[in-house]
């Protein structure tokens, strides 16, 4: 790349759309000046539009949030079911294993969303996203 060139990959916002229209271009002109056939070409630019897919894909699982209604029914529902289910088992294990089972199942639960949290922004810069 030229250094006119990196500054405008830099300055358009969006490097690798620049960059992949960019290469496309180098492809045509390759296939103007007959140093490229058609058909490699054409798989060459098939394979960068589909790496620029699977970057747009790999965007959305980054930036894309769960919805807040989904999170506050879900948070509600645990909530719910951790303060009942004490009801639900006190005929079956009597009062002096109902905490402890409480105990086991409500961290399980607790556990479960706060690893659920933890992958729904898998990339990222802490210690728990992947580089």
């Amino acid at each position: 790349l030229s250094l006119e060139e990196a500054e405008a990959c830099r300055a358009s916002g969006q490097q690798i759309v620049w960059c992949s229209s960019a290469m496309l271009a180098c492809i045509a002109k390759f296939q103007d000046l007959e140093v490229l056939d058609g058909d490699n070409g054409s798989m060459v630019a098939n394979s960068i539009m589909q790496l620029e897919q699977v970057f747009i894909e790999c965007m959305v699982v980054k930036v894309q949030d769960s919805p807040a209604p989904f999170i506050a029914h879900h948070r509600t529902i645990m909530t719910i079911f951790c303060l009942t289910f004490p009801f639900a088992i006190m005929n079956r294990v009597g009062w002096g294993l109902m905490i402890p089972v409480q105990t086991v199942i409500s961290f399980a639960f607790l556990g479960s969303e706060y690893c659920s949290m933890e992958m729904e922004h898998p990339f990222g810069s802490d210690k728990a996203s992947i580089p």
